[in-house]
């Protein structure tokens, strides 16, 4: 018997269109003790939320720096017309 976690429908997005994400279904599935996130059942949640912060703080260091190219980019355009 090999079971089948299902997924959703793959997200649609403004940027990063090469980050794949997508809902995973875990109905009626079955998680051994060995594969729980943080390894102890009750802080999966808090865990993967630290990872999300940090992810997150990652994304806006990205936007900030294409900001930036992109106010340089324009600048130099504006004073060459």
């Amino acid at each position: 018997d090999n079971p089948v976690i299902p997924l959703g429908k793959i997200d649609q997005k403004m940027g990063q269109k090469g980050s794949h994400t997508c809902d995973v279904i875990f109905e009626n599935c079955r998680v051994p003790a060995s594969a729980l996130i943080g390894g102890v059942e009750g802080i999966g949640f808090k865990t993967a939320m630290k990872v999300l912060d940090k992810g997150r703080l990652h994304i806006s260091a990205v936007s900030v720096g294409a900001a930036e190219r992109m106010l340089d980019d324009a600048l130099r355009y504006a004073v060459e017309r």
